[in-house]
């Protein structure tokens, strides 16, 4: 569609990227310094995970997850950064968004010649990333920049007028396999996702190359899967745990998987979405030339995917980068009229949007129930009352028995999980309750969170020695959970 041809350098997109994700996200993520640390849901167990990490005990054996090991080496390096909130995480989920940010532009470049244009795609593209009704960072948050450099790819190979070498197409395996490795090592339903586009590549590749290089680019592809994977297989085969890693992590996790019918596609998963689904990957059909289907096939293959296991409307979040074929055909049609802008005119619709995008994120941010506007609410304080008492025991091991890691207090002190189920997942398995059961009766967890009327449990605590410690808060959200210790505490 438009050549790679070299075109004036600015930094202005870059800084431009830069200010609008700081700003959208410091207004709308839970991790910013403008909430606090009250509230957060599934990225408590990352960061539990990864603290966990972080101090020693080794992942699938000491503790668990349904989720990758990258995840929780995000989360934990986040945790050196900031150890009693999510603020490190903040500035790791920053830097994610800005280099996907980015990738969204020099996308946008292959296929229109105005880079202002190419650059209002992808701040816009915040909109999708951060919707109103995203809530936190998780995985699908994380895994957007592999899922945009692959797409990067793919339109390259699809809609440009670079011919393709043996070596970009060994380089464009080599790094769609890195990508590939990446979100295994996060959800590894992800990895399917990406399998559409190298399907793509790999047909456009053998139409303008022998069909030999269809197994070299195979190589590179697994080679590059391998390059991610490697690091953590080395890093559990040293810690003798690569056996039970693989287990917990894909044996466990697909055993906890909701039972759904080989239909998913049409039974399950959410119409809304499937129809912004369509939408989307319909939306830049009349301005393609060629492989026109291409991006509607990619976006009902991630929703197909997508609909597997959704059993939360956060697990469409994995759709949001899709929403570059609407903008881009948006961006395709003002390229097409031929509409040009003067620097400092581009400059300055530019610098509105930013501003727009902005008091959106800092706006609606204020929904979120730990915003710092809220002041304290009955919610933070029966949080912070719980976290106090978990605080006075030095990296007190806690376990959530039977229940959620709601509420997750041992954020702002530095707790570790007591044992490997330390929590209960999602569509809990017998051996979990089983084993958990039998950490507590040992009295390994220094705290307890367990729901007040699960009586079985309350009471098993109460004949091991633990009593409950007073977390009362009135019209607080967990007065229906008690925290139990087997020390006398004041």
């Amino acid at each position: 569609m438009t050549s790679l041809r070299s075109k004036p350098h600015s930094l202005f997109p870059i800084i431009a990227i830069v200010f609008a994700t700081f700003l959208v996200m410091l207004g709308m993520s839970i991790d910013s310094p403008t909430h606090d640390v009250t509230g957060h849901i599934d990225s408590s167990w990352y960061m539990m995970c990864g603290r966990a990490w972080m101090n020693g005990l080794t992942p699938y054996v000491d503790f668990t997850d349904s989720k990758g090991p990258l995840l929780w080496l995000i989360y934990g390096i986040g945790y050196l950064i900031s150890p009693c909130n999510y603020q490190g995480v903040f500035l790791l989920s920053c830097l994610s968004f800005i280099t996907t940010s980015f990738i969204v532009y020099r996308t946008a470049r292959l296929l229109v010649t105005n880079r202002y244009i190419a650059l209002w795609v992808a701040i816009l593209m915040l909109l999708a990333f951060f919707h109103p009704l995203h809530y936190e960072t998780r995985s699908e948050d994380f895994a957007q920049l592999f899922f945009v450099t692959t797409l990067y790819y793919c339109i390259r190979f699809c809609y440009t007028d670079e011919k393709i070498t043996s070596q970009s197409f060994r380089n464009a395996m080599l790094v769609t396999g890195m990508c590939m490795g990446a979100v295994m090592m996060m959800k590894f339903t992800f990895t399917f996702m990406l399998i559409i586009m190298v399907i793509v590549m790999l047909y456009v590749a053998m139409k303008a190359l022998h069909w030999k290089y269809l197994f070299q680019g195979g190589a590179y592809l697994l080679l590059g899967i391998l390059l991610s994977l490697l690091p953590f297989a080395v890093y559990f085969l040293i810690k003798g745990a690569l056996t039970q890693a693989i287990y917990q992590y894909f044996v466990v996790t697909l055993s906890t998987a909701p039972d759904k019918t080989p239909f998913f596609f049409l039974l399950h998963g959410s119409k809304t979405y499937l129809i912004i689904t369509i939408i989307a990957g319909l939306s830049i059909l009349p301005m393609l030339k060629q492989y026109r289907f291409v991006p509607i096939i990619i976006a009902l293959w991630f929703y197909g995917i997508t609909t597997i296991n959704a059993d939360w409307s956060y697990y469409y979040n994995s759709l949001n980068f899709l929403a570059f074929f609407p903008l881009i055909a948006l961006g395709l049609k003002l390229n097409k009229q031929g509409i040009t802008f003067h620097d400092s005119k581009a400059r300055a619709i530019s610098i509105v949007i930013i501003i727009l995008l902005s008091v959106y994120a800092i706006l609606w941010g204020t929904n979120h129930r730990g915003h710092i506007i809220h002041g304290q609410t009955p919610e933070k304080i029966q949080y912070h009352m719980f976290a106090s008492w978990v605080g006075k025991v030095p990296h007190a091991r806690i376990a959530y028995l039977n229940c959620h890691c709601i509420p997750a207090c041992g954020d702002p002190v530095e707790a570790l999980p007591a044992c490997q189920y330390w929590a209960r997942q999602n569509n809990v398995t017998i051996t979990m309750k089983t084993q958990q059961d039998r950490q507590v009766m040992k009295q390994k967890p220094d705290f307890v969170i367990v729901t007040l009327t699960d009586s079985e449990h309350v009471s098993m605590l109460t004949n091991l020695g633990y009593h409950q410690l007073p977390t009362h808060v009135e019209n607080a959200p967990f007065n229906n959970k008690g925290l139990f210790t087997r020390y006398a505490l004041e």
